[in-house]
């Protein structure tokens, strides 16, 4: 029996996020949010859920000496860019989205 893989494909907001990170072999995540027209708060969430889906990846973090800020640098992984070659390709291409719920107590 064939074992199928799972590449999970980003959504709208994610896409456009993803590629400017493919376009670059390393980007702070600021500066990528900045080039996607994000703020910093709302392209957050937005990395976490790209990373959680295996299509990004932390290649490195500093604190700046002068205002203490974190700078993190971001770059596409693998699946990333097979994710971009099935949305470019045209071929359909399935998108399953998992829900959480609260049982009643």
């Amino acid at each position: 029996m064939e074992c199928m893989r799972v590449i999970e494909v980003p959504n709208n907001e994610e896409e456009a996020l993803l590629r400017i990170i493919a376009d670059n072999r390393l980007i702070y995540a600021a500066e990528a949010a900045e080039m996607a027209g994000m703020t910093n708060r709302r392209a957050s969430p937005v990395i976490s859920r790209l990373k959680k889906k295996g299509l990004i990846e932390t290649a490195g973090t500093f604190t700046t000496r002068e205002t203490g800020k974190r700078a993190v640098q971001l770059r596409i992984t693998k699946d990333g860019k097979e994710a971009l070659a099935i949305i470019d390709s045209g071929r359909a291409y399935k998108v399953v989205k998992a829900f959480k719920w609260k049982e009643d107590q």
